[in-house]
C-alpha cells in the first residue's frame, strides 16, 4: 500500500477536495458548499475490513468458523498474532487497492460506502488504544477517494459488543451493545476518536453509525444510542453528516424514526437497506420499491434517505428498474457489492476465484492466496458494469 506523502499531507489538510466541497443536507436534497444538489449513487466495499466469509469463500465454513472474529482468532492460534497480522495486511493489501478506487470513478460512483470493523482500530485487551495500521487504512481509503473526487461514508459495520447477532457484525451470536454500558461507552469513544481525526475532510461525506442495528429491542433503545453518539460526535465535528440506520425490517423500519429535528439533530440523512431474500422475481421486487415509496420517508421527516445496500439479484431488466426508481425519487443509493466470490454469484461486481483454507493451508499458500484477492484476477460481467455506468452517468 503506498500513498504519496504529499497527497496524503493535503488530504488531511482538506485541500485536495475542494471541487466537490462539503456536503450537508437540506430538506430531503443533499447540497454541496456550493449550492448543487448532489445525489449519491454508490458502491460498498464491502468485506475488506469487515471479512464476511461468504464473500470471500474463506474455508471451512461452519459452525466453528462463520465470521472476522473467527478468522482473527484461528489464524492467531495457528501463527501467532504477528504472523496473523502480516497475513491479514495482504489480504487487506491485496483486496482492495489504488486501482479499485480509480475503478469506481471510472465506473461512474461518486461515493464508496466503508464498511469496517471496530477490531481494525481497537483491540479488546487495549481498549481506548486506538491502532496506527487501523488509522492508515482508514486514511488510505479515505486519500484515495479524494484523489479520485469520490466521497466517502465511514460505516461503522461492526461495534463494540455487536449491534446484532449477524455474522455481519464480525462476531457471529455476540449481540451485547444495547444490553451493556461499557460497549456503548466504547462505541462513542470510538467515534469521538473518529471525528476528531477527520473533522476538517471533506471527502468524508459522512459517519453511518451503525450498521444494520437489529438487535435494538426498541425503536427507542436505539434512538438513545444514536443520540449518545451524536452529541460526542457534534462536540467535536459539527460539519459531517450522520447516516444513521434503521433497525429493520430491511425496508419498514425508518417508519419507526421521528423527523430529526424533534430529536435536536441537524444535517442527518436516515438510511435503510433495500433487500427481498425470499422472492426474486420482478414483481416482488417492484412491489418493495413502491411500499417504500408509500412510505414516503423522506418528505415526512423532512430529511434526505440513503439506500445504503441493496441488491436486486435478477435479471438486468431489474437492475435498471431499481436503479431508474432511486433516481427518479431522489434517494441516495451504495450497491451491495463492488466485489465477492464468484460462488457468490451476481454480489459483486468483480468476482474472485480464491478458497484459503485458513484451518489447513500453510501460512505461505494462504500469503499467496491472499495476494490473488486483486481485482486484476476477478472476472465481471460487462453488461452489469455498463448497467451502472448509464445509471450513475444520469445522477450526475
Amino acid at each position: 500500500m503506498k500513498i504519496n506523502i504529499l497527497i496524503f499531507y493535503l488530504i488531511l489538510c482538506g485541500k485536495i477536495f475542494a471541487a466537490h466541497a462539503w456536503l450537508h443536507t437540506a430538506g430531503t436534497s443533499i447540497t454541496n458548499s456550493n449550492g448543487k444538489t448532489i445525489l449519491l449513487h454508490g458502491v460498498n466495499f464491502g468485506a475488506w475490513l469487515l471479512n464476511e466469509m461468504w464473500m470471500t469463500d474463506f474455508e471451512p465454513r461452519g459452525s466453528n468458523l462463520t465470521c472476522d472474529a473467527d478468522i482473527r482468532h484461528t489464524l492467531i492460534k495457528r501463527f501467532g498474532s504477528k504472523k496473523a497480522g502480516q497475513l491479514l495486511q495482504v489480504f487487506q493489501d491485496s483486496y482492495i487497492n489504488e486501482q479499485d478506487f480509480k475503478k469506481a470513478k471510472e465506473l461512474g460512483f461518486n461515493c464508496i460506502r466503508l464498511p469496517f470493523f471496530y477490531k481494525i482500530l481497537e483491540d479488546d485487551g487495549s481498549i481506548g488504544v486506538y491502532k496506527k495500521r487501523g488509522w492508515r487504512l482508514l486514511d488510505f481509503a479515505i486519500s484515495n477517494c479524494a484523489a479520485n473526487n469520490i466521497y466517502c461514508i465511514l460505516d461503522l459495520h461492526g461495534a463494540p459488543g455487536g449491534q446484532s447477532a449477524d455474522h455481519t457484525t464480525g462476531q457471529t451470536g455476540f449481540d451485547k451493545l444495547f444490553k451493556n454500558k461499557t460497549f456503548q461507552d466504547r462505541t462513542v469513544r470510538l467515534w469521538t476518536a473518529v471525528a476528531k481525526r477527520y473533522k476538517e475532510e471533506p471527502a468524508v461525506a459522512g459517519y453511518d453509525f451503525l450498521n444494520e442495528p437489529f438487535g435494538a429491542p426498541s425503536i427507542n433503545s436505539l434512538l438513545d444510542l444514536y443520540d449518545k453518539i451524536y452529541r460526542a460526535v457534534r462536540a467535536v465535528d459539527k460539519k459531517h453528516i450522520i447516516f444513521l440506520s434503521d433497525r429493520g425490517t430491511w425496508h419498514g423500519g425508518l417508519n419507526e424514526f421521528p423527523p430529526p429535528k424533534k430529536l435536536g439533530w441537524e444535517n442527518v440523512v436516515y438510511q435503510t437497506h433495500l433487500y427481498d431474500f425470499k422472492n426474486w422475481g420482478f414483481a416482488a421486487h417492484k412491489k418493495l420499491i413502491d411500499d417504500f415509496k408509500k412510505n414516503n420517508i423522506s418528505k415526512k421527516n423532512n430529511t434526505p434517505v440513503f439506500i445504503g445496500e441493496f441488491h436486486p439479484q435478477g435479471n438486468y431488466k431489474l437492475w435498471k428498474f431499481y436503479l431508474r426508481q432511486f433516481s427518479s425519487n431522489n434517494w441516495n443509493w451504495a450497491l451491495w457489492a463492488y466485489k465477492c466470490s464468484k460462488r457468490a454469484g451476481d454480489w459483486g461486481l468483480f468476482r474472485t476465484d480464491v478458497s484459503p483454507n485458513i484451518l489447513k493451508d500453510s501460512f505461505q499458500t494462504l500469503s499467496n492466496k491472499f495476494l490473488h484477492y486483486d481485482t486484476r484476477f476477478s472476472t465481471f460481467d460487462k453488461k452489469q458494469l455498463d448497467v451502472f455506468k448509464s445509471a450513475c452517468s444520469r445522477c450526475d
